[in-house]
């Protein structure tokens, strides 16, 4: 049988060793640094997921997707072939450069030309081109003017052109790959309505696909209201927005309809003394709209005009 001072003798020793263990725990260096990056012990780790390879001292973060030490270039946790730390930069939209390369993400964009590439100005998308191309994300346009391709409306705008074709940006398995060529488009008159939506002398298109629209007058098209998918008028009807396509309401005048008031309900009495907040990031869902005879709601008549 064990003796009292045997136990206690084993208990104690336990007691002893899982301080010691508590003590290996506490003295295990982390460093928290920018983007999810840590240091822990002499291993980086991006998202608690471990970079090979990377040199704990002299390891640095340049953004949320690029990183680098002494040794090499990481996007994320994976090394960039090739690149050289010591002169590695961003260029901005996933692009990046270094003495001998250019890159989108972890990719090297083979056919570029170093000493001219940029991005494309006016374009919130990875659209960029050297003396000689166009590309988007890492793939060349070879179809693309570069001397005069450029981009239509805004910065979110997917539409561009050259001296030749009206191109959409097409995006693929969360990329944007490639501008496809918009063969229905009429180059010379060829205008933005919005971001999306566009027209020339014969069609009207809502993200370069062609919108089937009865008798419209694609030149006069536009849209009304503060919700672009709602309500749109021509020189010659009225028309609501419906099962992904547009139809006339007949009887609206063209000339005089517009957009009445929003609400968070239905609202009978039309309170219309408040200023609509047209610019507001999440409109209210409930728009009324009018014309010289009648209020309209989801595209029917809702009662006579007051």
């Amino acid at each position: 049988m064990i003796s009292f001072a045997a136990t206690s003798l084993i208990l104690l020793m336990a007691i002893h060793n899982c301080s010691n263990e508590s003590n290996k725990n506490d003295d295990v260096y982390t460093k928290e640094l920018e983007w999810d990056y840590k240091i822990v012990d002499d291993e980086v780790r991006w998202n608690n997921s471990r970079i090979s390879g990377a040199d704990a001292m002299s390891f640095v973060v340049i953004s949320r997707s690029y990183s680098k030490d002494k040794n090499g270039v990481y996007f994320y946790t994976k090394i960039i072939e090739g690149a050289d730390p010591a002169s590695f930069q961003l260029i901005d939209r996933g692009y990046a450069r270094d003495k001998n390369r250019v890159y989108f993400k972890e990719d090297e964009i083979v056919s570029a030309d170093l000493a001219t590439f940029k991005t494309i100005p006016n374009s919130h998308y990875p659209i960029s081109k050297d003396k000689d191309t166009v590309f988007t994300s890492e793939n060349e346009q070879k179809q693309v003017d570069v001397s005069s391709f450029n981009i239509l409306g805004d910065e979110y705008s997917i539409y561009s052109k050259d001296k030749n074709s009206i191109y959409i940006l097409i995006e693929e398995k969360g990329e944007y790959c490639c501008l496809e060529i918009l063969d229905s488009a009429d180059r010379d008159t060829f205008e933005l309505i919005t971001r999306h939506y566009a027209r020339d002398k014969i069609n009207v298109y809502y993200r370069g696909r062609v919108l089937d629209i009865e008798g419209v007058d694609s030149m006069s098209f536009e849209l009304v209201g503060n919700r672009e998918e709602d309500y749109a008028r021509d020189k010659n009807f009225v028309y609501y927005t419906s099962s992904g396509g547009y139809r006339k309401i007949v009887g609206a005048d063209p000339q005089t309809f517009k957009m009445l008031s929003c609400s968070l309900n239905e609202d009978p009495s039309l309170n219309t003394s408040a200023p609509l907040r047209l610019d507001a990031p999440d409109p209210p869902r409930i728009c009324y709209h009018s014309d010289k005879d009648n209020i309209y709601l989801r595209g029917e008549i809702y009662q006579p005009a007051k």
